[in-house]
């Protein structure tokens, strides 16, 4: 299988067929792309090949990740996030080996240098996005490594699940200084904010699918809202209450393909994240609006698969763990 890569100008092209490893640069991607095809056909053949044009230069693991960027990475929904992610790893000089070189010793060296400059659940993120880039060049490229050595690692302990809780005052004062009513509709990007996050308390839904959800997609005189693409690949209908849908209808109405809220999810960010450290609620993340709405959600929902439907989660286990954060005190007057 012939892996052609764009690097510095050229064109390198790498050919693993019947135990032979080939390689060869070329000014143009045409010209790689014939050589290759050429290759692969005298080494089908078992002809022999002219020595004088291989360059056995070794493939790199920064050339790997170079491909997985360009052929992989934008088939994706979350492609920028990755595309970024990617091109820091290659910017790490432990990548500058030829990927015969990356071992597992090579790869616990790298992940215990990274704990040391940022969060365990960031490097677990990095090294689960490694593994699945060594895994298809493996698997789908022909690379010649004996195994995954991402997988011959230890992988950073998970951090504690958040426990923070939103109370109203606290949802108030965000709300009031991004400068809504709640009582008429949004027009600035900060009362869109505001709106957001009051409308994950009331649904419990993602950053992402709030920004996403379209006028076509919403059914209000039935109550749900569909979404078509969720963070785990599946669609669901998320049912509405009373105070979600006296929210929407603030909201004027517009053609079915025009999104229901008016801003991104990386302006929401930015936006809630000032708005919060200018009240003093620094420890408030817009996320934990989904945890607030989940737990008191579950005191409605006693069946748990009606709550994972709601949310979306697959993992009932997940679901409980760090999303489920009850009041202890409202468990104890149950017991009487």
């Amino acid at each position: 299988m012939a892996t052609i890569i764009k690097r510095n100008g050229s064109y390198r092209v790498q050919i693993s067929r019947k135990g032979k490893r080939l390689s060869a640069t070329f000014d143009t991607k045409a010209q790689a792309e014939i050589w290759a095809y050429q290759m692969e056909a005298m080494i089908l053949n078992d002809e022999n090949l002219n020595q004088e044009i291989i360059v056995n230069e070794a493939l790199s693991v920064v050339d790997i990740f170079e491909k997985y960027k360009n052929t992989v990475s934008p088939k994706k929904r979350g492609f920028i996030k990755e595309k970024i992610r990617i091109e820091k790893l290659c910017r790490d000089s432990t990548f500058l080996i030829p990927i015969e070189k990356l071992t597992n010793k090579v790869m616990a060296n790298w992940r215990d240098k990274r704990l040391t400059e940022v969060q365990p659940l960031t490097v677990k993120r990095e090294l689960i996005l490694i593994s699945g880039i060594l895994n298809t060049a493996i698997k789908e490229w022909g690379v010649d490594l004996p195994y995954n050595p991402v997988k011959m690692i230890q992988q950073p302990k998970n951090p504690r699940p958040r426990s923070q809780r939103i109370s109203e005052e606290n949802k108030l004062k965000i709300v009031e200084q991004l400068n809504w009513d709640m009582k008429t509709p949004p027009t600035t990007t900060s009362q869109w904010v505001a709106f957001a996050f009051c409308f994950a308390l009331a649904t419990a839904m993602r950053r992402g699918e709030i920004c996403s959800f379209t006028w076509g997609d919403l059914y209000l005189e039935e109550s749900y809202i569909h979404l078509d693409m969720t963070k785990n690949g599946d669609e669901r209908n998320v049912p509405l209450s009373t105070k979600a849908k006296s929210l929407l209808r603030l909201l004027i109405p517009q053609n079915k393909n025009i999104r229901v809220v008016a801003i991104t999810p990386d302006v929401l960010s930015s936006t809630f994240r000032k708005a919060k450290i200018a009240v003093g609620l620094e420890n408030i993340r817009f996320h934990d609006a989904r945890r607030e709405a989940t737990t008191q959600f579950s005191e409605k929902l006693s069946n748990p698969l009606e709550l994972s439907a709601l949310t979306g989660h697959k993992d009932i286990n997940l679901l409980r763990r760090t999303y489920y954060n009850p009041d202890v005190s409202k468990i104890a007057k149950k017991l009487d």
